[in-house]
């Protein structure tokens, strides 16, 4: 008779997991009961311009204004990844006023933010030429901490309208939107996709693709949402402490589509 006993986690972040013990009393099977996690986790593929400030003075929880040592490359719509040192904190908010050295951001703040801390300009429109040099966009993760992929959502929009021969709303790509694993700065990288067409799209994601036409003016849209756990029965790690990243690298140039984003939720 099988029976199931609880066993003491690795670590901290990884919560609760059970053995499911042979008549022998020897574990068979490690099953991770996910429900207890610290918070979900909600993030769009993202990669630093090059553009760069501080903060002059502590930036606290629950506020939407900041001072930067200086503002002068940051501007109205901007998107920015405030940075804690030690612990590899990403913060994204958008900006909505800049005044002087002053921000504005569009969203409360969630955490402490120390005097010193960088400040780095973020896009996350993937819609950008990759053909010359790969672009690469990523999901970090606190070096703290463990993040369990579920589901990848893209969507982009587009003038013309997709088909299945087409990537989203403009011609196959010769080279293709590269999704993958990197384990601890390039020791190793696990492929988890290579999308060249949205025919390869929606063998990916099955029903929860589809094209949606301008309704009844705009742009088009393809829109589709890859479940890590229906595809491969498991949900995809991502382990800080040994620096991993979701990547998702541009090869071709995307300049034709109005946008294009990636959206990675998890706990």
């Amino acid at each position: 008779m099988r029976t199931i006993r609880s066993v003491t986690p690795v670590d901290a972040n990884l919560d609760a997991y059970h053995s499911i013990l042979n008549a022998d009393g020897d574990p068979i099977l490690s099953v991770h009961i996910a429900h207890p996690h610290k918070h979900v986790f909600a993030h769009y593929g993202s990669r630093e311009t090059g553009d760069y400030s501080t903060l002059a003075v502590q930036l606290d929880k629950n506020t939407k204004i900041a001072t930067f040592t200086s503002a002068a490359l940051f501007s109205l719509g901007d998107i920015v990844d405030i940075q804690s040192g030690t612990e590899h904190v990403h913060h994204y908010r958008g900006i909505t006023a800049v005044s002087d050295d002053v921000i504005t951001f569009d969203a409360l703040t969630d955490i402490d933010f120390a005097i010193g801390s960088t400040v780095a300009k973020a896009s996350i429109n993937m819609a950008v030429d990759g053909s010359v040099a790969p672009v690469i966009f990523e999901i970090p993760v606190k070096s703290s901490e463990f993040l369990h992929l579920e589901t990848l959502t893209i969507t982009s929009t587009h003038t013309d309208a997709g088909d299945d021969e087409k990537f989203c709303g403009m011609d196959a790509l010769d080279s293709g939107l590269h999704v993958r694993v990197n384990r601890n700065n390039g020791e190793a990288y696990e492929t988890v996709a290579i999308w060249k067409t949205n025919q390869q799209m929606r063998a990916d994601m099955g029903n929860a693709f589809a094209y949606l036409p301008a309704a009844p003016s705009g742009l088009d849209s393809t829109i589709g949402s890859y479940n890590f756990f229906e595809k491969s029965g498991a949900i995809e790690l991502l382990q800080g402490s040994n620096n991993d990243v979701l990547e998702f690298i541009v090869q071709d140039d995307l300049t034709d589509l109005n946008s294009l984003l990636i959206k990675v939720h998890g706990h």
